[in-house]
């Protein structure tokens, strides 16, 4: 498990945003839980994160979607550039590259580490 996941105040995200737990859409869900909980994310056939970075290197907006799904959820982070002693031992600079990796057989696992998440906001899925 990822861990030095908190929120600006020092929280588990989800004492924050629990609201995720039935404020999201069932298609997401698990997903958005997963990350703001520090656990890996494998993404499936159709699960999509896509990363809008910042002017300052240590924030990005990580969007999941479905393509052609009804929602999508942003995700507001800030990485932690010295984690403190309970933060993970691998640097999350530069993000969000440091939060993804391929696996051997050629799936995409995500997971959060020594980061502050922001915000969880869900939005319609519509162009």
């Amino acid at each position: 498990m990822g861990s030095s996941v908190r929120t600006p105040q020092g929280q588990e995200p989800l004492q924050v945003f629990g609201w995720v737990r039935h404020g999201i859409h069932i298609d997401l869900r698990a997903a958005v839980i997963a990350l703001i909980s520090g656990r890996e994310l494998e993404l499936d056939d159709d699960l999509e994160i896509h990363a809008l970075t910042s002017r300052t290197p240590e924030r990005v907006t990580l969007t999941l979607l479905r393509p052609g799904g009804p929602y999508k959820v942003e995700i507001d982070l800030q990485a932690v550039d010295v984690p403190g002693p309970r933060g993970d031992p691998r640097n999350a600079l530069p993000i969000p590259d440091r939060w993804c990796r391929t696996t051997a057989a050629g799936t995409t696992v995500c997971q959060l580490f020594d980061c502050t998440v922001l915000n969880v906001e869900p939005h319609d899925n519509t162009p």
